[in-house]
């Protein structure tokens, strides 16, 4: 059965790829040794998102996503018609975990165009900021932010030229959980349909379709468990949703400039100052 985007995903495909290789696809309605009441009785009791990777050998869904507002066919596009106002990016920094960085085009719409991404392992801060000048080269940037625990990386690379401002984990909310509400963020951006991401970002595409929820343990008496994400493929996650929190749309549409249609100049009378006209501008053409 699939679980995600994983190998086995890459391996179904690897037909693309290889003409020695071949997949097949059969869900348990096709098995001949199971009775079809059997699996329509599942189909009540179970999750949809279970049911759909269990018995349907669905890959697009992945049971215990935390983003499971998200999807290749709604939110992987290339859009070359794309008109940004200006460009913000998130930093999660890591070593021996990947640093993330994700780069993002926003439009006068307030919708998010993921361009471009980092994701390595093992980087220090001077090449790190060498990558990040790459990534920004020729936009311009709005503001960038980054996990407020890693002040001293802030300010070294500040030297380096790139400024981030810290993240403020806080959810506004006395009762709720940071990372309860980053999530909740992003997901309502997701559902709006303004989030997609060029499918040359296939880290956080992964990471979209990996993130998950802890499991419960069976045993538990306390309803009242907090729910939270695993400490996994999570580096990506954490870049956006850090930078969401942060986030606060404040572009203006800029006024159109006023101009006299052409020929409409009037030479000023004898009795008349010169100087009156003075603040009014023409092109040529209005000459």
């Amino acid at each position: 059965s699939p679980k995600g985007y994983n190998h086995f995903w890459d391996l179904f495909n690897q037909q693309d790829k290889d003409p020695q290789f071949k997949s097949f696809k059969f869900t348990s309605y096709d098995n001949p040794n199971i009775p079809s009441s059997e699996i329509d009785s599942a189909k009540v009791t179970l999750s949809e998102d279970y049911f759909a990777q269990e018995y349907m050998a669905e890959f697009k869904t992945y049971t215990g996503l935390v983003y499971k507002a998200f999807s290749r066919e709604k939110n992987v596009k290339e859009l070359k018609d794309f008109k940004p106002v200006y460009y913000i990016r998130g930093l999660d920094r890591g070593f021996r975990n990947p640093t993330a960085s994700c780069l993002i085009a926003v439009d006068k719409d307030d919708v998010w165009y993921q361009v471009d991404e980092l994701y390595e392992t093992g980087l220090t801060n001077p090449p790190l900021a060498e990558r990040l000048k790459q990534m920004r080269e020729g936009k311009e940037i709005e503001y960038s932010t980054m996990d407020s625990a890693s002040a001293s990386d802030i300010a070294d690379l500040s030297t380096l030229g790139e400024d981030f401002l810290p993240v403020s984990k806080e959810s506004g909310e006395s009762r709720q959980n940071y990372v309860m509400y980053k999530v909740a963020k992003l997901t309502e951006r997701l559902m709006s349909g303004k989030y997609f991401v060029h499918p040359k970002c296939t880290s956080t595409i992964m990471e979209f379709e990996k993130y998950r929820w802890k499991e419960k343990r069976n045993n538990l008496q306390d309803g009242n468990e907090i729910e939270e994400p695993e400490k996994s493929n999570d580096h990506m996650m954490d870049a956006l949703g850090d930078l969401h929190v942060m986030y606060d749309y404040d572009y203006v549409e800029p006024k159109k400039k006023e101009t006299r249609p052409a020929g409409t100049y009037v030479k000023p009378l004898e009795d008349e100052d010169e100087s009156d006209f003075a603040s009014e501008t023409f092109t040529t053409d209005e000459w």
